[in-house]
C-alpha cells in the first residue's frame, strides 16, 4: 500500500511540472484577439511589443527600404499592394519602373499632343532693302523655319506670300535645332504698302507641340528712291601758306524721295585716303565730313569726295556720287 502511495505521488508531480511548461510556452508566443476590421487590425498591429524571431523576407533585388502595404478596398474584397506601385498598376495597366504611364491608346487625352513632339516656327523674317523701297527695285525676302520641338519634323510645306502673291515651298525634314531657309524676290511696281506673311506647316499636315506659333509677318513699304549727292567740298584758307592748316569739309545730302541706309564715304586729300561712315539720311537730310592737313612745301593736290563709294544703295541717280577740287599751297 505504502509503495502504491509513492508512485501516485510521482506521477502527480510530473504532471504538475508538464502544466507549468505548457503555461509558460504558451506566454511567450500569445497572440493578440482577431480585429473585426481593417482599421482594428491596423491599430493592434501597430502597438503590439512582442518580437518575431527568425529571418525576415528581404525586399526585391533593387528595393530601397522597407516594403509597405497599402489596404485597397474593392467591394467587400480587401488586398494589400506596393504602396510605391505606380498608378494603374492594380487595373492591370502596363507601368514600368522609371514611372512611364500604362499605354491607353485612344483612350488617352488628347493622344500625342504635348511638348514631346515637333514644333515648327517662323524664326526669322527679313527683306534686303530698308523701308520704304524704292519703286522698280528688286527686294529679296528670307524666312528661317525652325524645329524648336524634341522629335524630329517630318517634309512639310511651307506658305510665303508677298503682297497678292502666293507661293507653297517644301521644306525639309528638321531634327531637333535643324532650320531650312526659304528665299523669294520680288519688284514692286507702286508706291504703297504690302504685308509679307510666311507660315510653317501651312497645310497644317504635322502635330506639333504648339500649333499657334508657325506664322511671321513683316510689312514692306514702297516709295521713291534715295538719292545722295556730294553736294559741297571745300578748303579752309582757301590759299594757305606753308604750315598752314588746312579744312576739308565735304557736305552730303539726300536729294531723293525716301530714306538711305547708311553708306561710306571715301575722302581722299592727295595721297591719304580716310573712310568714314555716313548715317541714314531722310529727304533734303544732310551730313557734313571734315579733314585737315599741314603742307611744308608749295604744292597742287587734288581732293576727292564719293558718297556710297561701295554701291550698295539703290538710287535714283548714280551719276553725281562724286566731287572732285584741286587746292594750292
Amino acid at each position: 500500500m505504502r509503495r502504491h502511495t509513492w508512485v501516485l505521488l510521482w506521477w502527480a508531480a510530473g504532471c504538475a511540472v508538464d502544466a507549468r511548461d505548457v503555461e509558460t510556452s504558451t506566454g511567450t508566443s500569445r497572440s493578440e484577439p482577431a480585429a473585426t476590421n481593417p482599421e482594428e487590425s491596423n491599430s493592434a498591429g501597430s502597438g503590439s511589443t512582442g518580437t518575431m524571431s527568425g529571418t525576415a523576407p528581404q525586399p526585391p533585388e533593387g528595393s530601397s527600404g522597407t516594403m509597405a502595404t497599402t489596404p485597397i478596398t474593392s467591394g467587400n474584397k480587401e488586398s494589400t499592394r506596393d504602396a510605391g506601385a505606380l498608378p494603374g498598376a492594380e487595373d492591370g495597366g502596363a507601368a514600368d519602373a522609371g514611372g512611364a504611364p500604362p499605354t491607353c491608346g485612344a483612350s488617352c487625352p488628347n493622344p500625342g499632343m504635348g511638348s514631346g513632339q515637333p514644333d515648327l516656327i517662323v524664326s526669322s523674317l527679313v527683306q534686303s532693302l530698308p523701308n520704304p523701297i524704292p519703286a522698280d527695285f528688286e527686294v529679296s525676302y528670307s524666312a528661317t523655319i525652325s524645329n524648336i520641338g524634341i522629335l524630329t519634323a517630318p517634309a512639310s510645306t511651307a506658305s510665303f506670300q508677298v503682297g497678292g502673291s502666293l507661293v507653297l515651298l517644301p521644306v525639309p525634314a528638321l531634327q531637333p535645332g535643324q532650320a531650312e531657309t526659304l528665299t523669294r524676290s520680288t519688284t514692286f511696281g507702286s508706291m504703297s504698302s504690302f504685308l509679307i506673311t510666311v507660315i510653317a506647316d501651312s497645310d497644317d499636315t504635322i502635330r506639333e507641340a504648339s500649333e499657334s506659333n508657325n506664322q511671321a509677318v513683316l510689312t514692306t513699304m514702297t516709295g521713291g528712291a534715295p538719292d545722295l549727292v556730294v553736294s559741297s567740298l571745300t578748303a579752309a584758307p582757301q590759299t594757305p601758306a606753308l604750315n598752314a592748316t588746312v579744312t576739308y569739309t565735304a557736305s552730303i545730302r539726300n536729294d531723293g524721295a525716301s530714306t538711305s541706309a547708311p553708306c561710306n564715304l571715301s575722302f581722299q586729300v592727295g595721297g591719304s585716303l580716310g573712310s568714314f561712315t555716313v548715317p541714314a539720311l531722310a529727304p533734303n537730310a544732310t551730313f557734313v565730313q571734315t579733314r585737315t592737313a599741314t603742307f611744308l612745301d608749295t604744292i597742287a593736290i587734288l581732293v576727292t569726295a564719293i558718297v556710297d563709294a561701295d554701291g550698295i544703295i539703290p538710287e535714283s541717280d548714280e551719276t553725281n556720287n562724286r566731287v572732285q577740287i584741286q587746292s594750292r599751297i
